[in-house]
């Protein structure tokens, strides 16, 4: 249950698991709320947009962008967001970075590395992809750390480059072997990563890194939305980002 400090008003939220596409929970979900929070699985399907389109209740999509479509979208890291990291770093004359991944090639791994490819492309520099990945999850970190440790003592990684990391992840994993040999991130060489995880500040020195909104503010002002009802309009948008502006 959650409460709406201005208003009073209690807000009843039932989560609703769905297998597949055409789980029968999705269309039952939908049919039954008064409202709908959907976090999707990538591609969702033009039948199921064109359903939550049809719906008489306010719908808002989490981690993906469906403005397009008409629905409220909220993102913690948006590509404007992530870009504004490369642009950082070759701002402060850092136009070499290579790339280190860890995890499955999901949509948002493949996002953060075509920004970083076209970043580095368009500034005329260099960066190589280092892809520790697996198609079904994360090497157990012991191993990663020996692998990270073994190749820096054998001069693989170029430490005139900045070193970006896809997760919070890959970047404690590798300035812990970078320890191993001796190696300072921040002192020694330049580590960053895209999403901070609220975690990169731990570091000493802190790590480069993105850090996440309190999303908080919106997910207020977007409850306050569907408690009145009513279709989602500029005026709608322009409100919500004012109101979390002044929070």
């Amino acid at each position: 249950m959650q409460k709406l400090p201005e208003s009073g008003a209690d807000i009843r939220i039932q989560p609703v698991y769905y297998a597949g596409w055409h789980d029968p929970a999705v269309s039952e979900g939908c049919e039954s709320m008064d409202a709908v929070i959907m976090n999707p699985r990538p591609n969702m399907p033009e039948w199921l947009i064109r359903k939550l389109q049809s719906l008489a209740k306010p719908v808002l999509i989490l981690e993906w962008d469906l403005s397009g479509q008409g629905f409220p979208s909220f993102t913690l890291f948006p590509q404007r967001g992530i870009r504004e990291l490369l642009d950082y770093l070759i701002g402060t004359g850092h136009v070499n970075i290579d790339l280190l991944n860890l995890s499955p090639h999901n949509p948002v791994v493949v996002a953060r590395r075509e920004v970083w490819q076209n970043a580095v492309n368009e500034v005329h520099g260099n960066g190589r992809f280092w892809d520790f990945g697996l198609t079904d999850g994360v090497l157990p970190t012991r191993e990663l750390r020996e692998i990270f440790r073994l190749r820096i003592q054998s001069g693989a990684f170029d430490f005139n480059r900045v070193i970006l990391c896809t997760t919070m992840l890959a970047a404690t994993i590798f300035a812990r072997a970078a320890a191993d040999c001796g190696l300072t991130a921040g002192i020694d060489y330049s580590l960053a990563t895209f999403d901070g995880e609220l975690q990169a500040e731990l570091h000493t020195p802190a790590i480069a890194a993105l850090e996440r909104i309190d999303p908080y503010p919106y997910f207020r002002s977007y409850l306050e939305w569907m408690r009145r009802g009513g279709p989602w309009t500029r005026s709608e948008e322009r409100r919500v980002g004012k109101e979390c502006r002044s929070r």
